[in-house]
């Protein structure tokens, strides 16, 4: 709970460190499963404008343009999640019902 804490006070400094970043990610998951899609978003594109590159983090970001109904920012973090780990399924399973197959 102290990593939620002092994450929810981050104002955007450097962000040389890994675990800064992952941190960062797992404060956006949380957003996420609570429905503060938006908060998930900012959270999770901080990670990602500092450097972090995952599937995971993109699979997140998808589910988060999602759930504010974004289909098209959706889908391209699905791909890109699908292009860093072609074996996601999650990120598969996801893109496919937004493209209606």
């Amino acid at each position: 709970m102290k990593t939620l804490i002092r994450l929810t006070g981050y104002k955007g400094g450097s962000l040389g460190k890994f675990n800064d970043l992952i941190e960062l990610k797992e404060l956006g998951h949380f957003y996420l499963i609570n429905q503060k899609f938006n908060e998930a978003i900012s959270v999770l594109k901080k990670a990602e404008d500092n450097g972090l590159d995952d599937a995971e983090l993109f699979y997140l970001l998808g589910l988060a343009y999602e759930g504010i109904r974004e289909v098209t920012e959706a889908k391209k973090y699905y791909e890109k999640a699908i292009e860093k780990d072609p074996n996601y399924e999650l990120a598969q399973e996801r893109l496919k019902k937004l493209v209606g197959g």
